[in-house]
């Protein structure tokens, strides 16, 4: 027994062509967001070696005799955005 062709018709077809079109485009938005992933944890990864620095420095310079005032203040300055840079992700 011989099964009749069945003509794909235009509609569907373009249906096809968008519904494949639509999961390229998820898949390329898949991706992209593992990358914004690895890029946020490296961030994470250098404001936290950040804010161990400026913990260190402000320690230093608060042990350090005959060092400035201002000087130490801007190494707590620096200290606190570290942190505040660490919380934020």
């Amino acid at each position: 027994m011989k099964l009749p062709v069945i003509q794909k018709s235009p509609t569907y077809q373009r249906a096809g062509d968008a519904a494949g079109a639509r999961y390229s485009t998820m898949q390329a938005l898949g991706s992209a967001a593992q990358e914004i992933d690895r890029v946020t944890e490296t961030i994470t990864e250098i404001s936290s070696q950040t804010n161990l620095l400026a913990l260190n420095a402000t320690i230093e310079a608060l042990l350090a005799p005959g060092k400035p005032v201002k000087a130490l203040l801007w190494l707590l300055e620096k200290h606190e955005l570290a942190r505040q840079t660490a919380q934020s992700y």
